[in-house]
């Protein structure tokens, strides 16, 4: 084997392995994105036979799943670099289509375009991070827990406008549309930020050079 076809074949081995596909942690996953389906078909009746509120039940199930896909993967120690994909992609895909749809003006109350244009601007800086560091680094980096955070209330804030839920009572104020828009827009900038500084700076395993690797089977075939 020439020197070249091995340092190829060094660094091919060195990336992390993508693991199973079919495990439980990844069906849940796509379960999410396969529950846009109902969300989508209640949502388009809207206040017409409680279509609102079924719409929420579906997207508070798909919530669930978020959680039971990282629990399992934990807990059956299956934690895959196909479940790092998956569960950022399905959480960000579901998020923006539900986003659109409620963004719609025929909506009573419509989530604001710039807030979508704001999210969606925010997983554009993800998305070419990872692609950086996967570029870079071989490496699929995981989600930050403030991006964890951000999702949460994203889906809080989905329920809400699908409720179009404005309740007076103190304790409940944070859940209110415009309440959770605020909270939300910061945590949105600021996961931006962080994501964005992690791409830059970020503390990740240092590239495995094609050239050192030349040099090792150069030795090696000596």
């Amino acid at each position: 084997m020439s020197g070249e076809s091995l340092a190829r074949n060094k660094l091919k081995h060195h990336r992390e392995p993508l693991g199973r596909f079919w495990t439980i942690s990844n069906l849940f996953s796509i379960s999410r994105v396969l529950l846009l389906i109902p969300i989508f078909f209640f949502l388009y009746h809207g206040n017409q036979n409680n279509g609102n509120v079924w719409g929420a039940v579906f997207m508070v199930m798909a919530a669930i799943t978020d959680f039971l896909d990282g629990a399992s993967a934990r807990l059956l120690n299956k934690m895959t670099r196909w479940g790092r994909i998956l569960d950022p992609l399905c959480d960000k895909t579901c998020i923006l289509s539900i986003g659109i749809f409620l963004a719609l003006p025929s909506r009573d109350h419509p989530i604001p375009v710039w807030f979508l244009i704001l999210v969606f601007a925010r997983d554009l800086i993800i998305l070419i991070g990872s692609y950086y560091i996967i570029g870079r680094y071989q490496h699929i980096p995981s989600s930050m827990t403030i991006g964890k955070w951000t999702t949460f209330f994203l889906a809080i804030l989905l329920v809400s406008f699908t409720l179009e839920w404005m309740p007076e009572q103190p304790w409940l104020v944070m859940f209110r549309m415009d309440v959770l828009l605020k909270i939300c827009s910061v945590l949105v900038v600021l996961s931006g930020i962080m994501y964005a500084y992690r791409m830059i700076r970020g503390n990740f395993p240092a590239p495995l050079k094609s050239e050192s690797l030349s040099k090792d089977s150069t030795s090696e075939e000596k």
